[in-house]
C-alpha cells in the first residue's frame, strides 16, 4: 500500500509582485487562484496528505478575506478525507504575537506550533501508521531542533516538514533564523521523506543509494524576476511505499516570469524589433528583456514597447545597446552638421573614460541623437 502526498511551500499568499508595477493589470495579479488549482490537483490525485512546508502567507497577519478563502479550500480537502499539514515559515512566523497561527484559523489542519519536536504527531491513513515531525520557524526561540527530528522507533511512515536552508556552496554564512542544515544532517534524521520549504526552485536530494529522500517543491507562483523564480513552477507529488519513494514535479503556475537577452545588431526599424520580441509572447508571460548590440538606426524603444506590450502580461525593456559601435553612428559622424559635430565630440570623450563615466556618455549620445531626430521631425512638420 502506498502513501500519496501533495507537497507545496512558499505560496506567499498576499504578496504583491516585486520590482514591477502591475497595478491596473487585467486580470489583476493574484496567487490565490494558483493555490486553488493546487487544492484541485490534490483532489484529482486523491492524495492522503496535503503538506504546506512554510510561508503559506507572505506575512504573519494576512487579510481576513484571504484567510477565509484559504479556509474554504482546506475544508474541501478535509471533506474528501485529505489530511492538511502546515508548518509556519519565516514570513508567516509565530514569533509575532498577532500571527494568524496563534488562533485556530484552520481547525481541520495539523499546524506545527513548537520550535522542537517533542513527539511526532501520529495518525492513521487507510490503516497506515503515519508519524509527522515538524516545527514552526521562530527566530525568537533558538532551540536545538535538529536532534528532535531523529526518527522514533515505531513502525510506520515517518515524514518530516521543515522550512529551512540546506547548506551548499554558500559564500556567506546563513543566519540561524533561516534554520541552516547540512544534507548529511537531513540524512541522519532517518525519515522516509522530508518535505522542505524556503528555497524557491524545485530541487530534490538523493541518499547514497541514489534515491530521493527530501525535496524543495519551490514556489508555485513567482512574484519577481529573481533567478530562483524564473521559468515553470511546480508542486511535488510524492508516493511512498515500504521500500521505495518517488517524487514527481507537477507544473502548476498560471504566470510565467522570464528574463531574456536579445542582440539587435543591424536592426533598423521598430517594427522589426517588436516582431522579434514576439517570439516570447503570451497573455500570462512577464518578460524582462535586455537589449544588446548595435542597431543600424536610432530605435525609439518607447514605440517598440507600445507595439509589443499587448502580447504580454508585462513587458520590460532594458536598454544596453552600444549604438556608438553602429554603422548608423559612423555615418552621422561624417556629416558636416551640428549633429555630426556632436557625435564626433562624444566619441572623442568616450576614448578617454571608463566604467560609469563611459555609460553616462553612451546614454548622452543616445539621448542627444534622439533630440536631433525630434527637432528634424518638428522642423519638417512646420514646413
Amino acid at each position: 500500500m502506498a502513501l500519496r502526498i501533495l507537497h507545496t511551500a512558499d505560496l506567499h499568499l498576499g504578496r504583491l509582485p516585486r520590482s514591477v508595477d502591475l497595478r491596473g493589470s487585467n486580470p489583476p495579479f493574484d496567487v490565490f487562484p494558483t493555490f486553488s488549482d493546487i487544492c484541485h490537483l490534490a483532489l484529482q490525485e486523491k492524495v492522503d496528505l496535503f503538506i504546506i512546508a512554510g510561508d503559506l502567507f507572505d506575512c504573519a497577519n494576512p487579510q481576513t478575506h484571504l484567510v477565509g478563502q484559504v479556509a474554504a479550500e482546506l475544508r474541501r480537502l478535509g471533506s474528501a478525507g485529505i489530511t492538511v499539514v502546515i508548518s509556519p515559515g519565516t514570513h508567516d512566523t509565530l514569533s509575532f504575537s498577532h500571527s494568524i497561527f496563534h488562533s485556530d484559523p484552520f481547525p481541520q489542519a495539523i499546524i506545527f506550533k513548537e520550535s522542537v519536536v517533542t513527539e511526532p504527531v501520529f495518525l492513521t491513513v487507510r490503516e497506515m501508521g503515519i508519524y509527522l515531525y515538524g516545527i514552526a520557524v521562530d527566530p525568537t526561540r533558538a532551540l536545538p531542533w535538529k536532534e528532535s527530528f531523529k526518527r522514533r522507533k515505531q513502525e510506520g511512515f515517518h515524514i518530516g516538514v521543515l522550512h529551512c536552508t540546506v547548506e551548499g556552496d554558500n559564500v556567506r554564512p546563513i543566519e540561524e533564523r533561516y534554520l541552516p542544515v547540512k544534507k548529511e544532517e537531513l540524512l541522519s534524521f532517518g525519515l522516509n521523506y522530508l518535505a522542505l520549504g524556503h528555497h524557491h526552485s524545485f530541487q530534490t536530494f538523493l541518499n547514497p543509494e541514489g534515491r530521493v529522500f527530501a525535496c524543495y517543491p519551490g514556489s508555485p507562483e513567482a512574484t519577481s524576476f529573481r533567478s530562483s523564480e524564473l521559468g515553470d513552477r511546480f508542486v511535488a507529488l510524492v508516493e511512498i511505499k515500504e521500500d521505495d519513494l518517488s517524487v514527481r514535479g507537477h507544473k502548476i503556475n498560471r504566470f510565467l516570469w522570464q528574463e531574456k537577452e536579445l542582440d539587435i545588431s543591424g536592426l533598423e526599424k521598430e517594427e522589426e524589433l517588436a516582431q522579434k520580441i514576439g517570439q516570447w509572447k503570451g497573455e500570462n508571460v512577464l518578460l524582462k528583456l535586455r537589449l544588446i548590440g548595435a542597431p543600424d538606426g536610432l530605435l525609439d524603444l518607447e514605440k517598440v514597447h507600445g507595439l509589443a506590450q499587448a502580447e504580454f502580461y508585462y513587458l520590460g525593456l532594458e536598454d544596453h545597446l552600444q549604438i556608438f559601435d553602429s554603422s548608423f553612428v559612423e555615418r552621422v559622424r561624417g556629416e558636416k552638421t551640428i549633429r555630426g559635430l556632436f557625435v564626433r565630440k562624444v566619441l572623442e570623450e568616450l576614448q578617454k573614460v571608463q566604467g560609469r563615466d563611459r555609460e553616462v556618455l553612451q546614454k548622452a549620445l543616445t539621448i542627444g541623437l534622439q533630440e536631433f531626430d525630434r527637432a528634424k521631425t518638428t522642423y519638417r512638420r512646420d514646413l
